[in-house]
């Protein structure tokens, strides 16, 4: 079984229809967490309005804020954890920055409990971070679509893997590379890779019924530049999708 799961990808204007930068992921975890699954817009007195897909009673899992500024997580494994600051907590802080690039700030000084990826938009900058909990390696549009599923993939956190990339996550990276290289994407092309089922149980789409110990609970992809955002709860071609919008 693969327990692990989440495949997210940046894409920049050069590689979309319009020429407007796009983001998202497949949110894999528990199967039985898919009843769970909310989308909260906040308006609160002090700072930016959000959308956050997330389970019901936790912190924004991925969003997006009234500016624009989205952000999502995959899960990774290395030793070194340590007293810190939780990954919920951090994608919900970023939520309140003015643009991706405070938001990657804010994730990078902060006192990290463990390792994760993250993902950081705004219609100008598309930035994800592979954070561990002492080091922090960046990576940006400038020259190609950024993917990630559940292994690192700087050597630096390669040589602090708790344990090997399973065949699923190699498989899902291997898909979302080729796809995204093909360019002229829009939100209905990423629906669509998100609902892939091409590489059977290594797919990007996980359903319950594969047995893996995960299953995509939601699917969110960002529009930054115009502030909207797209989510369905469950697999990409079972949910129902729904915009999110200020």
């Amino acid at each position: 079984a693969d327990a692990e799961g989440c495949s997210s990808l940046v894409l920049p204007g050069s590689l979309t229809a319009d020429g407007q930068p796009l983001a998202g992921q497949t949110w894999d975890l528990n199967p039985t967490d898919v009843a769970y699954v909310v989308g909260v817009k906040r308006s609160p007195i002090d700072g930016p309005q959000t959308w956050s897909v997330t389970c019901a009673g936790c912190l924004s899992h991925v969003g997006m804020n009234e500016f624009g500024v989205s952000v999502g997580t995959t899960n990774v494994k290395t030793w070194g954890s340590k007293p810190g600051v939780g990954y919920l907590a951090l994608l919900h802080r970023a939520l309140q920055a003015p643009d991706a690039q405070t938001a990657a700030q804010l994730l990078s000084d902060a006192p990290r409990a463990g390792a994760h990826t993250y993902w950081l938009v705004d219609a100008q900058q598309q930035i994800t971070l592979e954070a561990g909990p002492q080091h922090v390696f960046r990576r940006d549009t400038a020259d190609a679509a950024l993917c990630q599923t559940n292994h690192c993939l700087t050597p630096d956190h390669i040589a602090l893997q708790g344990e090997p990339g399973s065949d699923s996550s190699h498989a899902r990276i291997a898909r979302l590379k080729a796809v995204t290289a093909q360019g002229g994407h829009t939100v209905e092309s990423i629906k669509t890779l998100f609902a892939d089922r091409s590489d059977g149980l290594l797919s990007i789409n996980r359903y319950h019924e594969d047995e893996q110990g995960t299953a995509t609970n939601a699917v969110f992809i960002a529009q930054p530049a115009d502030r909207r955002a797209f989510a369905c709860r469950g697999p990409a071609d079972r949910g129902a999708w729904i915009e999110l919008n200020f």
